[in-house]
């Protein structure tokens, strides 16, 4: 009799630690909505959430450098890449910032993972030999949450002195352009751009 209730004991306590470990995983689990976690290797490719909100941006910048007698930029698929997983993981991450961060899953918290040049110096690696420019320098970058479209961010930058100098440094000639929407992200609308030579 004491051999049976001692074996209920243990199987009830059983039930209730599996249980409470089944609820735990699931949980971990399903708050992992973000795809990517830990610092960005460099062959990531998160798609723009509005190409157009992207070209929108980039006439509106490179008709803004005519006027000031400054060259366009050039479009860089691979400063692009970088600055959508940028845009994406604040949006999924839900802070704002150039350094990198993850979410703690457990604690909430977030971690710092690596900062702006780390991130878009392991995109630049990847780069192919054939390509005709090269990123010749460093990066500077520009980040926004809000904007809702191309015009919002430009102006938004603009009105912003460190901002407005990235866009209009002469010595700039690429750029790679981040837009990503985020529905119900406390940060729904990520932009990132980041400069170079």
């Amino acid at each position: 009799m004491i051999l049976l209730q001692k074996n209920c004991v243990i199987l009830v306590f059983s039930i209730i630690t599996l249980s409470l470990l089944s609820s735990f995983v699931c949980s971990f689990y399903s708050r992992k909505s973000h795809k990517f976690f830990g610092v960005a290797i460099g062959i990531e490719n998160v798609p723009s959430s509005s190409l157009m909100n992207e070209r929108q941006f980039l006439i509106i910048l490179n008709k803004a450098r005519k006027d000031s007698l400054l060259e366009p930029l050039m479009i860089d698929k691979d400063l692009s890449r970088a600055a959508r997983y940028h845009s994406y993981d604040m949006g999924t991450q839900n802070y704002f910032g150039h350094d990198t961060y993850d979410r703690n899953t457990i604690t909430d918290s977030l971690e710092f993972v690596c900062d702006e040049h780390a991130r878009t110096k392991n995109f630049l690696k990847h780069e192919p030999k054939n390509k005709v420019w090269k990123v010749s320098a460093g990066v500077s970058e520009n980040c926004n949450y809000g904007a809702a479209s191309g015009k919002e961010a430009f102006i938004s930058w603009l009105n912003s002195p460190p901002h407005c100098k990235n866009m209009f440094n002469p010595d700039h000639r690429l750029v790679g352009i981040g837009y990503i929407h985020i529905p119900g992200s406390e940060k729904p609308h990520c932009w990132t751009t980041d400069f170079s030579r």
